[in-house]
């Protein structure tokens, strides 16, 4: 089920989910290590200022936040967002959390110089993904980055292609985009904005 028919539908579910979430998913072989990928490959550093999108429980927020000057966290669920504050509460992590949409983000142009995501995608239909991506655009500085986890579409067509990736972030305005596969089934994407 994708697009915002199904909103409802992810919000009743992510607060179902929320309690075990980090005992399933977050347990799969190589979901950590690829997160910790991304991070890595995008050098945060202490002047970059944060978004995760579609944070959920904190996958790449909390180490964003470990070492972003500020880390914003955005998720469409408040169940997911209760769960990462109480998280982020326990391992003395400071961060900002908001429920919203990426289809529509509360966020000022240019306020980011890093925004990451994982596996929020997926949810989109096509022309979602493209909106999606423009606001992601929008509310990135000049010269800002953009990481996003993913699988690979070429073993499970729910996702994007590598072909589909480069045309998807292209049309948005990204360039330098660097797609990498890790333990097998993990897919990490980098762009930067270019904005003139």
């Amino acid at each position: 089920m994708q697009g915002r028919e199904h909103t409802s539908w992810v919000s009743r579910f992510c607060a179902l989910l929320a309690p075990l979430y980090d005992y399933t998913f977050l347990n799969l072989p190589g979901y950590r290590q690829a997160a910790r990928d991304l991070i890595t490959q995008l050098a945060v550093g202490a002047d970059d200022v944060a978004l995760d999108v579609g944070c959920g429980t904190g996958l790449l927020t909390l180490p964003l936040a470990e070492q972003a000057r500020r880390t914003v966290g955005l998720d469409l669920s408040s169940a997911m967002l209760e769960k990462l504050a109480a998280k982020a509460a326990r391992q003395g992590v400071t961060l900002e959390l908001h429920q919203g949409s990426v289809l529509d983000l509360p966020c000022a142009d240019g306020e980011f110089t890093l925004v990451t995501t994982a596996f929020m995608l997926l949810y989109l239909t096509p022309e979602e993904k493209q909106q999606a991506l423009a606001e992601i655009y929008r509310v990135l500085t000049p010269d800002g980055r953009l990481g996003c986890l993913s699988s690979q579409g070429e073993i499970a067509d729910i996702f994007l292609t590598r072909e589909e990736w480069q045309t998807l972030l292209s049309d948005a305005g990204f360039t330098n985009v660097r797609i990498e596969d890790r333990y097998d089934v993990f897919r990490l994407v980098t762009a930067q904005a270019n904005h003139q």
